[in-house]
């Protein structure tokens, strides 16, 4: 998500936040802070902490305008609108450099990890499918009983692609087929 403002001595800067792995694909090769920021991010990641990166560029007056032209068309088109605006967004969201970053702190609802926990009594199976960062993703797991020490954890991260996707999906579904045929095996020797 971004915004441009002037300021008050009239230059023009785009503020974008959003995933450190959008914000650092937009980045201006030359940072300061990208390394202990990342750490910082991860840091609070680990702890279970939603985080966002902010970055900022000052922005031409004459590419604004240009740009502004190309936005205004995207933003009333018929057709594939938010595809466009996504497009043209893309174009302007460049050679940012970092500022900071946020952690919040996102707590579970009261009775979370008892339902869940009840809902896997009752023999109910509970998927979790998140766009969070690996680390707030199973922090979040552990504290809501989803996830549990004792449990395997098979996890399809960010890929390239869709087949690099699909490729993974493939081995954890052949993992779990191994595990429930080890568990079975298990099973029918201590019978």
């Amino acid at each position: 998500m971004s915004v441009i403002v002037r300021t008050p001595a009239g230059c023009l800067k785009i503020y974008c936040k959003g995933a450190d792995s959008v914000i650092y694909e937009r980045l201006h090769p030359s940072q300061l802070f990208v390394d202990v920021t990342l750490l910082h991010m991860e840091q609070f990641a680990t702890k279970g902490y939603r985080t966002l990166c902010i970055a900022v560029a000052e922005i031409d007056a004459d590419d604004y305008e240009k740009w502004s032209k190309l936005y205004h068309k995207a933003s009333t088109s018929l057709h594939n609108r938010q595809e466009e605006i996504d497009r043209v967004a893309d174009l302007i969201e460049r050679n940012l450099f970092v500022i900071g970053a946020t952690a919040i702190e996102d707590k579970l609802q009261e009775g979370v990890p008892e339902a869940i926990a009840n809902f896997q009594e009752a023999g109910i199976r509970v998927w979790m499918l998140t766009g969070d960062k690996q680390e707030t993703a199973v922090n979040i797991g552990y504290s809501s009983c989803l996830i549990k020490q004792d449990m395997s954890l098979l996890l399809c991260t960010e890929k390239q692609s869709a087949e690099d996707t699909r490729q993974t999906l493939v081995q954890i579904i052949d993992r779990l087929s191994g595990l429930k045929a080890a568990k079975k095996e298990v099973g029918t020797y201590h019978s």
